[in-house]
């Protein structure tokens, strides 16, 4: 199926599921394997009834950002995602870059899921929660196993921490990698392609909505 495939890829996952959970590797205080593992299971429940309800891409986005702050959070995917940048923006800077980068990673995704045209139950019999292990201060792993027809299984872990404040992804790690790490170091180098320019940045990410008519 074109989306579980598109999903396999990792270019793809780290422009998927990754950004649903990039609030970063910072500690957390330990709490419930049971509300982590809930909220998971919420979290790819929704995924797959947006993905099945077969929405533009404009409506697809719009709700996929509700998904985002609802299950994530994304002023602290923002912080974590500018990295060092970061503390060299002003106050504006700041809470514009962590607006756009909220909708710019929604206006990504929303166009992966308009590739998938098959049964919501295909799609939910490709992926199973497989475990729970408690990470200490960095918060719970819920561990998870990717099936796609005839291809290899993709291992994906979900870190689940409560440090901004309520139960969100705070990483995914694909394969061993993670991708809030990996996040980084993507608009890293998008800000060093445009010679460290914060504002360049946040208007060509714009520019790519508008182009996309969003």
């Amino acid at each position: 199926m074109a989306f579980i495939q598109i999903l396999c890829r990792r270019a793809a996952i780290l422009s998927l599921l990754a950004t649903i959970g990039l609030a970063g590797a910072w500690p957390a205080k330990a709490f419930d394997v049971g509300v982590a593992r809930a909220h998971v299971d919420a979290t790819i429940e929704q995924i797959l009834q947006l993905v099945h309800s077969n929405k533009t891409r404009a409506e697809t986005a719009k709700e996929l950002r509700m998904i985002f702050e609802e299950r994530t959070a994304l002023p602290q995917i923002a912080r974590f995602t500018a990295g060092r940048n970061w503390l060299r923006m002003s106050d504006d800077q700041q809470a514009q870059f962590t607006e756009t980068f909220s909708n710019y990673v929604a206006f990504v995704y929303a166009g992966h899921f308009r590739e998938f045209k098959g049964d919501i139950e295909d799609l939910r019999a490709a992926i199973s929660v497989t475990g729970v292990e408690d990470a200490g201060a960095k918060g719970v792993l819920v561990h998870s196993q990717m099936r796609p027809s005839q291809q290899s299984e993709v291992s994906i872990d979900w870190l689940i921490s409560d440090r901004s404040g309520k139960t969100a992804i705070s990483d995914l790690i694909v394969e061993g990698i993670s991708l809030a790490i990996t996040q980084r170091e993507i608009i890293g180098a998008m800000l060093d392609a445009r010679g460290g320019d914060v504002d360049k940045l946040i208007a060509d990410m714009e520019q790519q909505q508008v182009n996309a008519g969003l």
